[in-house]
């Protein structure tokens, strides 16, 4: 029998044309999407539960998380690489490593223990996963300006397909009080907007 994969949601930042990283690393540091990135991954919603939510990441993703924070705290950490039998012995008890973003939704669809689950990037495996059916919410902190030499991007969502949700919403996925409009940090403003796939008619 088939195992039925459950919905899952990006959370990323980005600039107005996509751009999410430069050189292997984030070419920004705003603290307050920061902390928003944490308050988004590390919430249960389910109050009084052991579960905690899983975050699915690129090998290069997980090589560009300085060492003495990762694993990411109180979040089930799984990394993607085509070469997984490689990779695992190098990694921390307790994080998982699959070869396909499908065989990772898989085993973590069963699994009790999970919340939910996040991809947080890069940019193949956004890519990947924006077109993936169960992907169902993006967690996009829209970044107003440009910057030079970004060489990873985020696709463009397809208004077709994704709507932006009520602010409204946003606090009551997040579970938490966000900031609404126009956020200013480290002389760059950005806004947190939660886009939902579309459901078409069957």
């Amino acid at each position: 029998m088939a195992t039925t994969i459950r919905d899952f949601s990006m959370v990323v930042a980005a600039t107005r044309s996509g751009g999410i990283g430069k050189g292997g690393t984030i070419p920004w540091r705003l603290p307050k999407d920061m902390a928003y990135f944490k308050m988004i991954t590390t919430k249960a919603f389910q109050p009084g539960s052991n579960q905690q939510n899983a975050v699915i990441m690129g090998r290069k993703t997980w090589e560009s998380i300085p060492t003495k924070f990762r694993p990411l705290p109180a979040r089930v950490n799984v990394v993607l690489t085509r070469q997984p039998d490689s990779l695992r012995p190098s990694l921390p008890a307790g994080v998982d490593v699959f070869g396909t973003l499908d065989a990772a939704l898989a085993v973590l669809s069963v699994r009790t223990d999970i919340a939910h689950i996040f991809v947080i990037g890069g940019g193949q495996v956004y890519a990947e996963a924006l077109a993936h059916q169960a992907c169902a919410n993006v967690f996009l902190t829209e970044i107003d300006q440009e910057l030079d030499g970004c060489d990873t991007w985020f696709p463009a969502l397809d208004k077709a397909q994704w709507v932006a949700a009520d602010h409204a919403e946003v606090e009551q996925v997040a579970g938490e009080r966000v900031q609404a409009g126009k956020v200013a940090d480290k002389s760059m403003t950005f806004e947190f907007v939660l886009y939902r796939r579309r459901v078409t008619a069957a």
